[in-house]
């Protein structure tokens, strides 16, 4: 994670007269294959929600071996060899196990179906730091008590200057505030959210669909570190006059991968666990303020040379969560102004979006992380405030603080109420920020304005003269399909959604509902038979919207 201050946890440690065997001790063990869980690839949804394979559907994604289990078989030898193991990697095909033998690395080599194993560090469980006395991130202690009245009278309250700045306001304004996009966070922890009046709306309205623990192996996570607090309340917050977040209508995941009290690599792996479960549960965006650079024994540190987006392991995670059609929205670094200087890992993965942090005024924080990668692409990629950013505290406050941890959700609440507004898809939605011809090492391709045009289209209806607002976020990609596509509308229909798909020689191929696959987002997956012109009306009892394409089988 982002540097820290960390000495209370330093105390307790030292309190507490840890035990040599008291160590555990991580590797990471990649496979040679998949074995038995190829024959899965024709039953996604045992492994994916119904909300993740839409999503991947509607960006033409398809779903590959790289989506698929690790062998349950290879899991189960290693579990009866003695090794504890904490998850299985889809995407890298690949474990992270646990055991007391510091030594279990040869060992591991030694399966015959194990392609590597390296160290990923060890932890020496002390216990959970006091967090009421940590204080989070680079900490500039202006408070402003959330029942008093803000400084600002505005909306936005203490976050005027971070959400202006982005132009998000004119989204909100418009009625785009994230509103049906998921959004996860993996962060250290969310200390007293669930209590906190900024949230009040947020947990009312049952916009949390789910919070867990991969350090500690539970749901709570909310009696950690209070750093995932910060974060969240950049995007979530919602008093009015007060403070309000850059996507206060969003749903959330909140993950909690990082332990505060250690830095090691393991976690990075924790990471990876975090993002698969997040796209196993269909989320549109991942916000991550976590970053890693060096460690506390100094063997693991990364290199310089590592930064080229496919070396690390949570830099290809990440870039395997792009490729999957999800936005993933990363803090650049904390270490401009020390002698690492360049970004952390994963923003230097190529189609991960990293964030550098401005001040109010639009000049680069001092601390910002620069670019560019070691294989010499731009990044950071874009910057939002960073610098005196209004974030919550657990102490009941708002205060101004400093870090690209706060930059980065700022930014990707914004990009999920530009997401809600043109029902773009991830990739399109990376095209449109990153427009800049001359973008540098220092912000990218600048500071974002989502009042511009491209991210307030007019009309939302994809090329039918029939469909008229409030239309089709995903409609009939094209007048010739190769493959599935998915409907989807966030317009509340007058009775039900439904559809008929029918050819021309006048076979009905499926009518059926038109199910709500999330929260005010009514969408079903079409699934053409056979090559020739195809029909497809869909209808919500009043209104009837008509779309016909020539189908090719693939």
């Amino acid at each position: 994670m982002f540097r820290r201050i960390k000495l209370a946890i330093l105390l307790l440690c030292f309190g507490h007269g840890l035990r040599a065997d008291s160590t555990t001790y991580y590797f990471w063990v990649e496979f040679k294959d998949k074995a038995e869980s190829i024959a899965l690839l024709t039953q996604p949804e045992s492994f994916l929600s119904k909300q993740s394979i839409l999503r991947k559907y509607a960006a033409g994604i398809p779903i590959t071996n790289a989506d698929l289990p690790v062998s349950d078989a290879y899991l189960r030898q290693l579990q009866g060899n003695g090794y504890s193991v904490q998850f299985g990697s889809r995407w890298l095909n690949a474990a992270l196990v646990k055991t007391i033998d510091s030594g279990a690395c040869a060992k591991l080599r030694d399966f015959p179906f194990v392609k590597s194993a390296i160290s990923l560090g060890y932890k020496e469980n002390p216990a959970p730091p006091d967090y009421d006395t940590e204080v989070s991130g680079i900490a500039d202690k202006t408070y402003i008590p959330i029942k008093s009245e803000a400084k600002e009278k505005s909306t936005y309250g203490a976050a005027f200057e971070q959400i202006t700045q982005l132009r998000v306001d004119e989204l909100h304004r418009r009625g785009y505030d994230g509103r049906g996009i998921r959004i996860a966070i993996l962060d250290a922890g969310f200390y007293k959210a669930n209590q906190m009046q900024l949230f009040d709306s947020l947990f009312q309205q049952g916009r949390v669909l789910f919070a867990h623990d991969f350090v500690d192996h539970e749901n709570n996570v909310y009696n950690d570190d209070d750093h995932g607090m910060q974060v969240l309340s950049c995007l979530a917050s919602d008093i009015d006059g007060i403070m309000r977040g850059s996507a206060p209508g969003a749903d959330y995941l909140l993950l909690r991968s990082e332990d505060a009290s250690i830095e090691m690599p393991f976690e990075e792996a924790l990471w990876v666990q975090a993002a698969e479960f997040a796209d196993s549960l269909g989320v549109d965006i991942i916000s991550s303020s976590l970053g890693y650079t060096t460690f506390d024994d100094g063997k693991y540190d990364h290199r310089l040379s590592d930064l080229d987006g496919k070396t690390t392991i949570i830099s290809r995670a990440a870039e395997a969560a792009a490729s999957r059609g999800i936005l993933v929205i990363s803090s650049a670094g904390n270490e401009g102004d020390v002698s690492w200087g360049k970004i952390a890992v994963p923003a230097d993965a190529e189609h991960v979006i990293a964030v550098a942090a401005v001040d109010k005024a639009g000049e680069i924080a001092g601390f910002s992380s620069r670019g560019p990668t070691f294989d010499g692409r731009v990044k950071p990629d874009v910057a939002a405030m960073g610098k005196r950013t209004a974030v919550a505290s657990a102490s009941g406050y708002i205060v101004k603080s400093n870090g690209t941890s706060y930059s980065a959700p700022v930014l990707a609440g914004a990009m999920a109420s530009a997401r809600q507004a043109t029902g773009y898809n991830a990739m399109q939605m990376r095209n449109a920020l990153l427009r800049s011809k001359s973008p540098d090492t220092l912000v990218g391709h600048g500071i974002p304005n989502f009042s511009d045009s491209v991210w307030m289209p007019a009309k939302r209806n994809p090329k039918s003269h029939e469909v008229q607002d409030p239309g089709f976020i995903h409609w009939v990609p094209s007048d010739t399909v190769r493959h599935a596509f998915v409907v989807a509308t966030q317009f509340t229909p007058e009775k039900q959604w439904r559809y008929k798909l029918s050819c021309d020689c006048g076979k009905v191929w499926s009518q059926e509902p038109i199910t709500e696959i999330r929260k005010n987002w009514y969408g079903t997956l079409i699934v053409p038979e056979k090559t020739g012109l195809h029909f497809l009306e869909v209808t919500d009892g009043k209104s009837k919207f008509k779309e016909s394409f020539y189908f090719i089988e693939p």
